[in-house]
């Protein structure tokens, strides 16, 4: 799994655990692009990887990927942030002033990220960078420096809020990476088929120590057959 995904799909091996308690997980968080390495040589049975809407397809013709559901991005801040609880949404200008933590370019969020700034002729004050998502949160509950997450950790995390931006930061995929026409094991398939399940309603989870509702709770979709 990447650093994103890594807490997203938390509930997801919970709930993998509960259903199967006889059958033993091994995660390893590292960027996508080993991710689909390592499934394409076979040394990863099911990668989970957070990648751009618009390019979502896999870079190796060896590789297949389910969409399981569509989330956006937002900038992110902790509580004693002066934008936190902020309904409005930044302007360019606004978030070009903000320090920034964030993941490091080895990453595919952050070379999205950089990519979003180049269109839309962002110069980024990048504070900190790092390949730690956990230490990107703890930074941001000391409340002075901003990032950019997807909307699902934002409103699960406490005392982290999002904050919208104009013009808006692109929505992103959350997929399942398989070896195309590999073996795949009956705890493999079980595991891909809760995934599935996840998939239609695993953005909607009740946030982790929330004490109010997440401004933009009805943002996350669902994939395709999911009913929301």
């Amino acid at each position: 799994m990447t650093p994103i995904t890594d807490y997203l799909a938390a509930p997801l091996q919970d709930n993998f655990n509960t259903r199967y308690p006889g059958i033993t997980v091994s995660t390893r968080e590292m960027p996508q692009d080993d991710i689909e390495t390592g499934v394409a040589e076979d040394n990863i049975d099911i990668g989970i990887a957070f990648t751009n809407i618009l390019s979502s397809e896999a870079r190796s013709s060896g590789i297949e990927m389910q969409l399981l559901f569509i989330d956006p991005l937002n900038v992110a801040v902790g509580k004693a942030h002066h934008y936190a609880g902020q309904d409005t949404p930044l302007s360019e200008h606004a978030f070009e002033q903000e320090p920034l933590v964030l993941l490091n370019s080895d990453f595919a969020l952050r070379r999205h990220i950089d990519l979003y700034c180049l269109e839309h002729d962002i110069t980024p004050h990048i504070a900190i960078e790092t390949n730690s998502l956990s230490t990107i949160i703890e930074v941001l509950r000391l409340g002075r420096l901003a990032t950019i997450l997807p909307n699902t950790i934002a409103c699960q995390q406490h005392e982290i809020h999002p904050v919208m931006l104009i013009p808006a930061l692109p929505h992103h995929t959350i997929t399942l990476i398989c070896r195309k026409d590999a073996y795949k094991s009956p705890a493999s398939m079980a595991f891909k088929d809760l995934a599935a399940e996840w998939g239609v309603d695993g953005c909607h989870d009740t946030p982790v120590k929330r004490t109010g509702p997440c401004p933009m709770s009805e943002v996350c979709t669902p994939n395709e057959d999911g009913h929301g």
